[in-house]
């Protein structure tokens, strides 16, 4: 039985993989994303079924709305709704906050 849902932004590696193993481990299903080392993704994934978890990952930029766009549609596709967000996943911006937009 399926405690809830949970997605991790940037769970690939890391302190992110960490958290997936953790709720994986708790009954969690859980997704993930990564952006560009799928062998890592891979990886995770395997991970987390030996943990006892379930889930599956999805490429996404959070720099890119669209790429957040496209993810949040698939997710929303495959599970019914979401207990748990985990924003682990980051851009580096060399900038002020009130010069930040989704420009970038």
């Amino acid at each position: 039985m399926v405690k809830g849902y949970v997605l991790v932004t940037g769970g690939s590696r890391g302190i992110g993989r960490a958290i997936v193993l953790k709720f994986g481990s708790e009954g969690y299903y859980v997704v993930f994303t990564y952006l560009n080392k799928l062998d890592a993704a891979n990886e995770t994934l395997k991970m987390l079924k030996d943990v006892g978890g379930d889930g599956f990952y999805v490429k996404m930029n959070v720099g890119d709305e669209s790429s957040v766009r496209k993810c949040y549609e698939l997710i929303s596709s495959e599970i019914p709704y979401l207990n748990v967000l985990v924003n682990n996943a980051g851009v580096l911006s060399m900038k002020g906050i009130d010069e930040l937009s989704l420009d970038g």
